[in-house]
């Protein structure tokens, strides 16, 4: 059977190509020319396709990926951990530049307060300041003393023996004049009624006290008020 040869060229546009005919096909690396059949080639060429459009769309996907990563690393160093953000984590104690992969951090180990430009004590920010206890000043409360610890002291007492009337007793030193129809004017054992001045003696009691001497506990308290642990960290750079 005669085979005629046409060049793919010279072929009109509505030719069709039937699978069991025959093409040429130049090998460049082995610098030889061979005669395939047409569904070979067809099955090669749609396979280099699809090989070439799978690594052009890993490429692609690649592209996009380091793309995406790049903006989120940027993201994450530039707004959401910038300098002077906080990173807080209630199970990592790692520095975050180990966690994150950038920065310079430091630790926060105090009471975050947040900034009042109103109030000296809550500005600047970065200010810092408190106690994590107080002590208590001014004096205590009244203190009744047991006998015990009162000074060694005594007690002056006035002892009255008689009552007599006021001329009767003129020149005495230790008198003092009676209330008032006291004892009905009675005078000593009742013998007469217009007594109106005692006469007394001053005595002083015994004396008593160790002046034992006592203190008053002031107690230094605490000024935490309920709180939970974190590990926070501050970007400084």
């Amino acid at each position: 059977m005669a085979v005629t040869e046409t060049l793919i060229a010279d072929l009109a546009e509505d030719t069709i190509i039937a699978d069991n005919d025959l093409v040429l096909t130049h090998d460049v690396t082995a610098n030889r020319t061979k005669k395939t059949k047409y569904s070979t080639v067809k099955n090669q060429i749609a396979s280099d396709l699809q090989l070439i459009n799978q690594t052009t769309l890993n490429a692609s996907i690649a592209a996009i990926n380091a793309a995406i990563t790049t903006a989120i690393n940027t993201l994450k160093q530039n707004d959401i951990y910038a300098v002077g953000k906080l990173f807080i984590s209630a199970t990592d104690a790692s520095n975050p530049a180990v966690i994150l992969g950038f920065g310079t951090w430091t630790r926060v180990s105090r009471f975050i307060a947040g900034y009042d430009p109103a109030d000296a004590d809550f500005s600047p920010v970065g200010k810092t300041g408190g106690a994590k206890t107080h002590a208590h000043g001014g004096v205590t409360g009244g203190h009744a003393l047991l006998a015990s610890e009162n000074g060694y002291h005594s007690h002056i007492y006035r002892d009255r023996y008689a009552m007599e009337e006021a001329v009767t007793v003129a020149a005495a030193t230790n008198k003092s004049t009676a209330p008032f129809n006291y004892n009905a004017g009675a005078g000593t054992n009742g013998t007469d009624f217009d007594n109106n001045t005692f006469l007394h003696i001053d005595m002083a009691t015994e004396f008593s006290g160790a002046g034992v001497p006592h203190t008053h506990p002031i107690t230094t308290d605490s000024n935490l008020p309920p709180y939970e642990v974190f590990y926070i960290w501050k970007r400084v750079s």
